[in-house]
C-alpha cells in the first residue's frame, strides 16, 4: 500500500460534529502530521473570542469565507466583446 503525505491541510474549524481546533491540536501531536502545514478556514464569521483562538493556534494561515474579490473578474465589469 502506498501512503501519500499531503502538501498542506485545509481545515474547516467548524466541522459539523467535530471541533476543528481540537483536530488541529491532534494533527500537531502526531509524528506523521506534525510538520504538515495547516491552513484553517471558516464560512462562519468569527467573533472576537474565536478570532483570538485562531491567532493562538499558530497555523500557517487562515481564510475566512466568503472571500470578497471586489468587482474585478465579474462579467458585468468587463468590456463587451465586439
Amino acid at each position: 500500500m502506498v501512503q501519500r503525505r499531503p502538501d498542506v491541510i485545509l481545515l474547516d474549524l467548524f466541522i459539523p460534529g467535530m471541533d476543528g481546533f481540537q483536530l488541529f491540536e491532534n494533527l500537531r501531536k502526531q509524528p506523521a502530521t506534525e510538520s504538515i502545514p495547516v491552513i484553517g478556514h471558516s464560512a462562519i464569521p468569527l467573533d472576537p473570542v474565536t478570532a483570538l483562538r485562531v491567532k493562538r493556534m499558530r497555523s500557517e494561515g487562515f481564510i475566512e469565507f466568503p472571500i470578497d474579490f471586489g468587482t474585478e473578474g465579474k462579467t458585468g465589469d468587463r468590456p463587451e466583446a465586439e
